[in-house]
């Protein structure tokens, strides 16, 4: 495959960056993950503003505007000649001085991988949560809308879940309340409500996440975007889990609660998902 690195497309093997670059140093980086079918990228504007929030938010200067960014993924997929493919973009502050200060960086490293995605719709495999006892790293220690090159959070909640025979994790926040999974946003059902944790509970805005809102609505399903207790994860009568990657992903358990996979109002949403992906890249 090839990768788009500071300007240029070379050879997945030939992208190599300085052991001195801070993303490599500190995960002093910001980046975000989308998806192309049939050869058009899904929401690329939002995952795009997304990125240059994030960007914003760690004082990295951004690689260009968001036309020039989108036209970069657009050459990385025509170069590799691919149809489906998840494409990642990451911006890290680039080579500096020693020690922490910003002061005295160089060029921000700019870089975009691809990989062969997966035929649109094929068939979910649901997911294991498992609440584990890593808590969600609060908003005021670092700004939750950004998408942090720094992952050990998720890394070591992901790790204790795998532990215990899980596939994702559950995540808490300080207060004990649900915040969102290791790599993944998390809704519940319960009886026709959908239940999700709010953004002020300090999670990532996801773009899969707010598409399943979108949808939701238009679906005439009531929602409820609050502040949720840990024990909704055993009251709730489906849950599932979302990302740009995987869409939506129906949970069969948390712990020892076992739920439908999927269930009624899940199967909805992802099917609603899915008719959107088609219809706005022109996919089938």
């Amino acid at each position: 495959m090839y990768f788009f690195l500071n300007g240029r497309l070379v050879p997945e093997q030939d992208a190599r960056v300085p052991v001195s670059d801070r993303a490599f140093l500190y995960g002093d980086a910001a980046f975000d993950t989308l998806c192309a079918y049939g050869g058009r990228l899904f929401r690329a504007q939002e995952h795009l503003q997304r990125l240059m929030l994030s960007l914003a938010a760690l004082r990295i200067e951004p690689p260009g505007t968001l036309a020039q960014m989108e036209a970069h993924l657009y050459a990385v997929l025509e170069r590799n000649a691919v149809h489906d493919a998840i494409l990642r973009t990451t911006v890290s502050r680039g080579s500096g001085a020693r020690g922490l200060s910003i002061r005295e960086v160089g060029v921000p490293t700019y870089l975009i991988a691809c990989y062969p995605g997966s035929e649109m719709n094929a068939a979910q495999t649901s997911v294991k949560l498992e609440q584990v006892g890593v808590r969600r790293t609060p908003a005021e220690s670092l700004p939750a809308h950004a998408k942090t090159a720094n992952y050990l959070n998720s890394i070591l909640a992901l790790a204790e879940a795998m532990d215990a025979g899980a596939d994702e994790a559950l995540l808490l926040d300080l207060r004990g309340c649900i915040a969102e999974c290791a790599y993944s946003n998390v809704f519940f059902v319960r009886g026709a409500r959908l239940l999700t944790p709010g953004l002020d509970a300090g999670i990532l805005p996801g773009i899969t996440r707010a598409t399943v809102l979108e949808l939701a609505r238009a679906g005439g399903i009531a929602i409820s975007e609050t502040s949720l207790e840990a024990a909704v994860a055993q009251e709730a009568d489906e849950a599932f889990i979302t990302n740009s990657v995987r869409g939506v992903v129906p949970v069969h358990a948390i712990g020892e609660r076992r739920f439908p996979a999927p269930g009624a109002v899940t199967s909805q949403i992802a099917q609603s998902y899915w008719t959107l992906v088609q219809r706005e890249t022109g996919s089938r």
